[in-house]
């Protein structure tokens, strides 16, 4: 009890806490307070964090999964030294600049009695929506009771984006897929994607597939998004072709199956396509086309009637 209370006194004794939730932030954490001010990077990036406080090191980190979607959350956990009240946290760059408006403090846990002298700590991170896209980095330092840090310490993940990419926005050397078409709403709704190809057939997840739910015919669908108003904080659904398509013009529609009691819904869809990247031997995705709308629940028409057009892609 004596030891929560001094966690608490020193989140609150901690200067320049900020005043919000934190929801802009590139990286949010589910039991932290935020603060104003960065980590510094490890004493090997920056020989100018020397002079940190050893008895403040991080001794361990654990992170399950090096790859994280933007929306996804990661599980982290760990050790530091004893003399630690709390732990900060803070998405950096793969260079050492930090993002953000601050960092994150979480309290630490008790000691760890198969390792004396170290306490545990263990959190959920979520990258939000503005969260870089590429190789990044979460840095940890541990935190006295003056709200003082110590020497942190950084664990290399992918942070991929909310569209198929195959990992090229990590790796540029990797192949993305030759078309990307994403929708993605405002709200909890059932707001389908549908894509009309040059021939006639239609990719939708709510028909024109296979039996078994999968299409027969180049192009994919990868989520329903909200499906029987379930929530989904993603909100997005991404049409993609691995290979180039046939050329000619694919419809672009939106369709709200379901308004899940929501008054209306908006919406943007923007089609991007696989090009040679800046090094040879690297690829790109690049925007090419995008579309804005709103939806009224009135529109909702359970899989009946004709979608909305958003526009026309016309491929080469």
């Amino acid at each position: 009890m004596q030891y929560a209370m001094l966690v608490l006194l020193l989140l609150a004794a901690c200067g320049g806490e900020v005043q919000y939730p934190g929801m802009d932030e590139p990286l949010l954490i589910d039991k932290g307070s935020l603060h104003l001010g960065n980590v510094p990077p490890p004493p090997d990036a920056d020989p100018g964090t020397d002079g940190a406080a050893t008895d403040l090191a991080v001794t361990d980190v654990e992170l399950p999964a090096s790859v994280a979607g933007v929306g996804e959350s990661r599980t982290l956990n760990g050790r530091v030294a004893e003399a630690a009240y709390a732990i900060a946290v803070q998405l950096a760059g793969a260079a050492t600049a930090a993002y953000g408006s601050g960092y994150w403090v979480v309290p630490v846990d008790g000691v760890d009695p198969q390792y004396p002298g170290e306490r545990t700590w263990t959190f959920a991170a979520t990258f939000g929506h503005k969260a870089p896209i590429g190789m990044a980095r979460i840095r940890i330092a541990g935190v006295g009771a003056d709200g003082g840090l110590g020497p942190s310490r950084d664990v290399n993940l992918c942070i991929s984006p909310d569209y198929p990419d195959n990992l090229n926005a990590c790796d540029p050397t990797l192949q993305p897929p030759a078309l990307v078409v994403q929708l993605q709403w405002d709200r909890d709704v059932d707001l389908d994607l549908e894509v009309v190809r040059p021939d006639g057939t239609l990719l939708s997840n709510k028909g024109g597939t296979a039996a078994d739910g999968k299409s027969l015919l180049p192009g994919k669908l990868d989520t329903d998004g909200l499906a029987g108003c379930k929530s989904d904080p993603r909100r997005t659904e991404n049409a993609f072709w691995n290979d180039k398509p046939a050329k000619g013009i694919y419809a672009v529609q939106a369709r709200l199956f379901s308004a899940c009691s929501q008054t209306s819904v908006r919406f943007v869809v923007r089609a991007l396509l696989r090009q040679a990247g800046e090094q040879p031997g690297t690829w790109q995705q690049v925007e090419v086309a995008r579309w804005t709308g709103t939806l009224l629940a009135a529109q909702a028409d359970g899989g009946s009637g004709p979608a909305l057009l958003i526009g026309n892609l016309e491929l080469p």
